[in-house]
């Protein structure tokens, strides 16, 4: 049975070989492709978010919310017809992706892959974070918004469902071109924090000659997928893959360490290094092998910024792939990385807590968890409203669990609250200008704030300078006198230990090189905790 789609620019229609099922609408789903007279499912082993992008864009919905696998939407029927799909985000059509040949698969109706598209596109601008506004309702098809009380406001909400920030600035008249379809009309009750622009229209044209169309800049520019774990339980652990030019491949573990999982965990948007792995530990990676003897110091946002040698070893197979597990909660929109609305990865996709009756006891978990000592404060909606699911409602922690995850809660998506309460917390470690964040383990310690040494004393640490105990100039006791450490080779696993033995979390910015006002001799050690 062929299902007929309607191309919605020119009004024909065309013969559908993808379509989504069992989702809430036309743009979210099951991804199945008909193939040889008989639809069938895509298995998610490989799934990632470049695969969704080809796949929202054949469908003509707006940009990937979501990549699922694991049968998210429920077991297929029929053959899983694509197996190891690899797209680059150029394609027209799912089937002009790499994949292992049509029916060519090991994998079962267990693990077919699934999407949610956004019902929102930027259209006609110069990249997609600019353009114009497009939305999509069903049984009315794609189409704009009105230029009428349109405000930044309402761009905001737009840019932040896209990705793309907050809004620089907003059009109207057809700025970015006319569209077509229903022109929606915009209401000036939106605040800003609504999480979906359908909360701000009301009302529709039903003839418009779309010479009022709205658009928006948003301050971000999206950039293509260049990092991606694969083989592990979700986006946040696995095999590390890259693509900073040409194709994926993988990186070999020689020399692969935590500094170099720090940067590659805060480059995904997942929380913190839990841990780095060698060995091919998630499984082979596919495509060559691009980075060797991998040397980040740990500040780097991206791995394409640290030392690396592109000549990689000969010795060096896919049997000896770098793999990494990111943390699955996170805070965001805080003034660092110890400080935000708290978010919980769960089915590949990223979900809010609500605040109700978010606590302490509550927050000690996630600061905990985080590396960031323990909590100041709590709040709900102080750091605005997040998107996609609330995953987590009437928290109740003990405050000894290891991960907020463990919690009780009402269950995963059981809640009755709004995102304008979403929880946030503010850790004790917290400082602005914090960048990267440090675990217990490393492989070099210099100082201890108690360490017994070969004399058979005891060595104290404290830092000066500043009204702030986790923060200044480093001074050692030893002898009956204060004195300074010099800089030369002081680097983030000595600042470690000093957030660990004091007290101050498990955030450190060494500053031996940076010009400081806490600096009143050069060569004297600092640091921020």
């Amino acid at each position: 049975m062929f299902i007929l789609k309607s191309e919605r620019t020119y009004g024909t229609f065309n013969l559908a070989t993808l379509r989504l099922q069992g989702g809430s609408g036309t743009c979210s789903g099951r991804v199945e492709i008909f193939h040889d007279r008989q639809w069938g499912t895509v298995c998610g082993t490989t799934w990632d978010l470049l695969d969704s992008v080809v796949v929202c864009k054949e469908r003509g919905c707006g940009s990937p919310v979501a990549s699922y696998y694991n049968a998210y939407f429920g077991k297929g029927a029929g053959p899983v017809w694509m197996d190891g799909v690899s797209c680059t985000g150029r394609e027209s059509l799912l089937k002009d992706c790499v994949f292992s040949g049509w029916g060519v698969t090991t994998c079962t109706h267990a693990n077919d892959a699934g999407v949610t598209c956004s019902e929102f596109m930027l259209v006609d601008g110069p990249n997609t974070c600019s353009g114009r506004v497009e939305v999509l309702y069903e049984h009315f098809g794609w189409g704009t918004v009105s230029d009428d009380d349109w405000n930044v406001l309402g761009g905001d909400v737009i840019c932040k469902q896209m990705g793309c920030g907050s809004a620089l600035s907003v059009n109207g008249g057809s700025a970015f071109g006319k569209g077509s379809g229903t022109a929606w009309m915009y209401n000036t009750a939106c605040t800003g924090t609504e999480i979906s622009l359908k909360r701000c229209l009301s009302g529709y044209q039903k003839k418009s000659s779309h010479n009022n169309d709205a658009g928006v800049v948003c301050r971000g520019k999206c950039e293509r997928q260049t990092v991606k774990l694969v083989n592990g339980q979700t986006f946040c652990s696995g095999t590390v893959q890259v693509r900073y030019t040409g194709d994926w491949g993988t990186i070999c573990h020689y020399n692969w360490d935590l500094p170099d999982g720090i940067v590659l965990c805060r480059e995904l948007g997942c929380g913190p290094l839990i841990g780095t792995y060698a060995s091919a530990a998630f499984g082979n990676g596919t495509g060559n092998i691009l980075m060797d003897n991998v040397l980040c110091t740990g500040s780097e946002s991206s791995l394409k910024e640290c030392s690396h040698s592109t000549s990689v070893n000969s010795l060096c197979t896919h049997s000896q792939d770098a793999g990494v597990i990111c943390g699955e909660v996170r805070l965001v929109d805080g003034d660092s990385i110890c400080s935000g609305r708290v978010e919980v990865l769960r089915n590949n996709q990223w979900g809010t807590v609500c605040g109700d009756s978010w606590d302490m006891t509550d927050a000690v978990v996630v600061c905990k968890e985080l590396g960031c000592g323990s909590p100041v404060e709590v709040n709900k909606g102080a750091y605005g409203s997040g998107i996609g699911p609330i995953w987590m409602d009437d928290v109740k922690c003990t405050g000894t669990e290891s991960t907020l995850k463990n919690c009780r809660s009402n269950g995963w998506g059981v809640h009755n609250c709004e995102h304008t309460n979403d929880a946030g917390v503010v850790c004790r470690g917290e400082l602005p200008d914090s960048i990267f964040l440090l675990y217990t383990y490393v492989s070099k310690i210099y100082i201890h704030r108690r360490i017994r040494n070969s004399s058979d004393f005891f060595l104290e640490v404290r830092l000066v300078n500043t009204n702030n105990k986790c923060q200044g100039t480093v001074q050692v006791y030893h002898d009956g006198r204060w004195g300074t450490v010099c800089h030369n080779s002081w680097d983030i696993a000595d600042g470690l230990v000093l957030c660990r033995e004091l007290g101050c979390g498990g955030n450190a910015q060494p500053l031996a090189n940076k010009k400081s006002q806490l600096q009143k001799n050069k060569k004297t050690a600092n640091v921020n905790l």
